[in-house]
Parts: C-alpha cells; sequence; structure tokens
C-alpha cells in the first residue's frame, strides 16, 4: 500500500525567470506472511512474518530561465530524506530495525532549438531506491538446497544519480535525421549481491549488501537519410557503446581435508 502527496508552486520573478518549489512525499507499508514446513513440520527458522514501513520526502527549489520558446534553462536542487524501518518475527523473537539517510544532490535541465533545425538538450538528476522486504529478512530460503539466500536487516536505501544529453538535427532537403545519445549514472550504496561458494559441496550462497562505485557510461546514436524527398533508398546506421561497473563480491571455500 503507497500514498503520495506532491505540492507544487511557482512564482514569478521577471519577465523571464520564474522560481518553483515542490514538496513531495510518499509513505508505503509492505507486509509478508509465510508459513514454511519441513517433512510436515512447522519450520520457524524459514517462515517468514514482517512488516516495512517506507517515508521518502523530497523538497525541490528550481530557478526557471525562458526568454524565448526556443531556449530554456533550469537549475536548483533537491532535499531527500529517507526513513524506512522493518519488524519481524525471527526465532521467535520480535525485532526491528531503522534506518535514516539524507541526500542532498543538484539539478539541472536545459534545452535549445535552433533555427537552422537542430536542438540540444542536457539533464541531470538523482533519486533514491529503496529494498525490497525480502532482501531486508535475515531467513535462510533454501527451497533449492545448492541456491541458498539470505536478506541482510541492515540494508541502507540507494541515491541513484542520472546525467543525460541528446543532440538532434533534422534536413528538410535531404530527409536526413542525426540522433546522438549520451548518458552516465552512478550510484551510492548500492544494493549488490555477496555470493560464497563452496566448491567442495557445490552450495552457493547469497546474500545482499551496500557497495559504492557501481556506474554506468555510454552513448547511442542513429543516422537516417533518404537522400532526397520521395526516394526509393533509405540509409539507417545506429549503434550504442556502454561501459558497465556492477560491484559483486564473490569468494569460494573448501572443505579441509586430511
Amino acid at each position: 500500500q503507497q500514498t503520495l502527496l506532491r505540492l507544487a508552486w511557482i512564482e514569478p520573478l521577471g519577465k523571464h525567470i520564474k522560481l518553483k518549489r515542490e514538496y513531495c512525499v510518499s509513505y508505503r507499508t509492505e507486509r509478508i506472511r509465510e508459513a514454511v514446513y519441513a517433512d510436515s513440520v512447522y519450520s520457524e527458522q524459514r517462515s517468514r512474518d514482517a512488516s516495512y514501513r517506507y517515508l521518502n520526502q523530497v523538497a525541490r527549489l528550481l530557478m526557471q530561465w525562458s526568454p524565448s520558446e526556443n531556449l530554456y534553462l533550469a537549475v536548483g536542487g533537491h532535499y531527500n530524506p529517507v526513513r524506512s524501518s522493518i519488524r519481524y518475527l525471527w526465532q521467535g523473537r520480535n525485532l526491528s530495525k531503522t534506518n535514516v539517510v539524507d541526500h542532498l544532490a543538484p539539478e539541472m535541465n536545459f534545452y535549445y532549438r535552433s533555427p537552422s533545425g537542430w536542438n540540444i538538450t542536457a539533464q541531470y538528476t538523482g533519486s533514491s531506491r529503496q529494498p525490497a522486504l525480502l532482501n531486508l529478512l535475515p531467513i535462510i530460503d533454501d527451497t533449492d538446497p545448492l541456491h541458498i539466500r539470505v536478506g541482510n536487516p541492515s540494508l541502507k536505501p540507494s541515491f541513484l544519480h542520472q546525467a543525460t544529453a541528446t543532440f538532434f538535427w533534422f534536413d528538410q532537403d535531404t530527409q536526413t535525421q542525426l540522433n546522438l545519445q549520451a548518458q552516465g549514472q552512478w550510484e551510492l550504496h548500492a544494493m549488490t549481491d555477496v555470493i560464497e561458494i563452496d566448491r567442495t559441496e557445490g552450495v552457493r550462497r547469497t546474500s545482499i549488501s551496500n557497495v559504492d562505485g557501481c556506474r554506468q557510461f555510454g552513448g547511442a546514436w542513429t543516422v537516417t537519410s533518404d537522400f532526397a524527398p520521395e526516394s526509393r533508398w533509405t540509409i539507417d546506421f545506429q549503434g550504442d557503446i556502454v561501459h558497465n561497473r556492477r560491484s559483486e563480491e564473490r569468494f569460494s571455500r573448501n572443505a579441509e581435508t586430511d
């Protein structure tokens, strides 16, 4: 269940300048109950009984400048406090855990359209991501005995920074279109799998943890041309290039031998 409230108001400061203020709050609750039986006997260690509450607030302030329909620039930032709490029953005990994380990030949005037929846009923003309830529970899931998974109640929400830029050009005479895109994103406290492999038993045990250093950068391009109006031929060339770094911790454990 999720509740969302958003308030925004814009105040003119001049002929071409406006100040935008925005406040958004979302509250989400989640509940899971799952009874697990092993050989017709109730397993308290593997059963799940938990509730999750997540409060996300965003206070945003943007200065907008637009002297014409062809030019727009907005700069500012937002403050994003996140509070999450989990309560769960584990081995006959009622446990709880609360995380509070604050994020402060700048924002930018730019657009320009040229009279000669090309335009450029650029944007930067940041947003938080909350962990799933099952990833927060320290309950062993050994439904598949060779692939065991356990949650981590100390997980924090992650924060994703994203930047994009686009260039677009179109020529009416040759019916040629060029589209270039570049993007980059990097994540703080990214939620990443930690994998332990027992090579002797062939068992893979997976947990999840917060790490830094996750990033992705890349670009894409598309070129389309008909050479001339009503041409019977069309050329279409497109591609992309991406660099991706996603941390995943792995280590192996072998049984000791005499």
